[in-house]
Formats: C-alpha cells, structure tokens, sequence
C-alpha cells in the first residue's frame, strides 16, 4: 500500500516541525554491518514494546542488537549486529508514535492483540557521491524478516533513483514507486511480498547526495 506524505500527515493529525525531524538523521553513525565493504549507508537502530490499551510505545533501552538469519539477508544476515541506538528525543517523539498507530490501523493486528507487539525503527541514510553509488537494499529483492513493514521517506537530497519495488514471492514486479515528500510512505506484508530499492545517484556530479529513510518493523512474539 502505498501513501501519499500529505495524506498520512492529514491521517496522523499532528503538527510536525519538518526541519527537527529531519535533524534526527543527520548524526546517524556509519554501518559498520556492510559485508561489501560499503561505506555508503548511516543507521541507527530502536526496539519497543507497543501497549494495544494506551496506544503507546515503550521503548527497550537495553535491547539494541538486530539479527536476521542468512536465508533472510544472505549479504549482512546471521550475527547479532549491536546497533547505534536512537536519541531518546526521537524514541519518545509524538511522530513516532503517531506513525506507529496510523500504521496500525491500516495492518491486520486483530487477531495477534493477545501476543506482545515488538516493534523496531531503524533510522537510513544512503549516500551518493560521484564516486560511489548509494546502495539502499544491497542484499537485492528481498524480505527483511517480520509480520508487516512500513517505509517512511524523510529527505531527498541531490539525488536520482531510489524506487521502491514491490515484488510476488516468484520475484515477479508488483508495483514500482518513488518516494519523493516528506512522509511518503509504503506498507508491506513482509510475509507475502518481496521488496527492493534501485540504486542512487548524485543529481550533480560535484555535489553528495543522500535518502533518508524511517523503516518501521512490526513483530508479533
């Protein structure tokens, strides 16, 4: 499902001031986890627990390690990758939170709401220079592991390419589509499609560019 960034900030009900959000990616650590080799790509990582009463999210300070078995990500997959944790203002922002339960609304939860809710954010930048393609699904067509996936766009930036792909589990194409505003977004069944982002590069040549991205997993354990 894909969703238009002006409709989700009608749907969230929230004034969102646009340039302190987007200041959350701008200290996010470089990757260490890149078995390419790749330097392209900044991240940060946060898990909580979503209580279905009060319609909020706790977020577990303690539990910043991220895995995914090798059938899942054969590129970075089968080790436990201890992440960069979120900035606390960002883990407990209204946005957040406000995302998680538009998103909520839209995802088939009725008949896990007696299962804990587990959900993890992880906070993208992918670069792009003139000397380096910006990679942002290196693993390929792929599925990332979860019960459902929602992908926020944050910031372009002197950027071409970036398409997100959607793809049937005999990696036939769905649907393709750039995200573009601030907000656009997409919302998966990470359990019935395969996903995928073409590469990017720099709008002007002499000038880096990058795509920042909210990637938001949701779990049922």
């Amino acid at each position: 499902m894909v969703i238009k960034g002006d409709d989700l900030r009608v749907g969230i009900d929230e004034e969102i001031n646009y340039e302190s959000i987007c200041n959350f990616w701008d200290d996010l650590p470089k990757d260490e986890y890149m078995n390419d080799n790749g330097s392209y790509r900044q991240r940060r990582f946060g898990r909580y627990e979503y209580n279905f009463e009060t319609k909020e999210l706790q977020w577990i300070r303690e539990s910043q390690h991220f895995f995914q078995s090798k059938n899942i990500n054969h590129l970075n997959g089968g080790l436990n990758r201890r992440l960069p944790p979120v900035d606390l203002n960002f883990a407990n922002s209204i946005l957040l939170n406000s995302l998680v339960n538009y998103c909520l609304d839209i995802i088939p939860v009725e008949d896990y709401r007696t299962r804990k809710l587990i959900i993890n954010t992880h906070q993208f930048r992918v670069n792009t220079k003139e000397s380096m393609v910006g990679l942002p699904t290196p693993e390929g067509i792929h599925r990332d592991g979860h019960y459902f996936v929602s992908q926020h766009l944050i910031k372009r930036k002197n950027v071409l390419g970036g398409v997100s792909g959607i793809y049937s589990n005999k990696n036939v194409p769905i649907e393709h589509k750039q995200l573009n505003w601030f907000l656009d977004s997409i919302i998966i069944n990470d359990e019935v499609v395969k996903h995928d982002v073409s590469p990017l590069f720099p709008t002007l040549q002499d000038q880096p560019g990058w795509r920042d991205m909210l990637i938001i997993d949701y779990n049922f354990v």
